[in-house]
């Protein structure tokens, strides 16, 4: 999704959008739901809101996932 992101954002973001929407892509929308990610992106697009993306490393929200509290933490 990250890589989509970095290739098409500019192109599909409005002229003038009606307001901006952060989007956080974490480790599941970034590897597994990835054409759920690029249909958020186009529906919010098509809407006219413009998309950016939360500029962060690892969420950790894998670990959280698999109930690893103090791995997360680290992270």
């Amino acid at each position: 999704m990250r890589k989509w992101t970095r290739k098409n954002l500019s192109k599909v973001n409005p002229e003038n959008p009606i307001s901006s929407v952060c989007l956080f892509i974490d480790e599941f929308s970034d590897f597994n739901d990835t054409e759920t990610g690029i249909a958020t992106v186009l529906l919010l697009t098509s809407l006219n809101y413009k998309v950016v993306t939360a500029g962060h490393k690892v969420s950790a929200r894998t670990f959280l996932s698999k109930g690893l509290i103090r791995t997360a933490r680290k992270k």
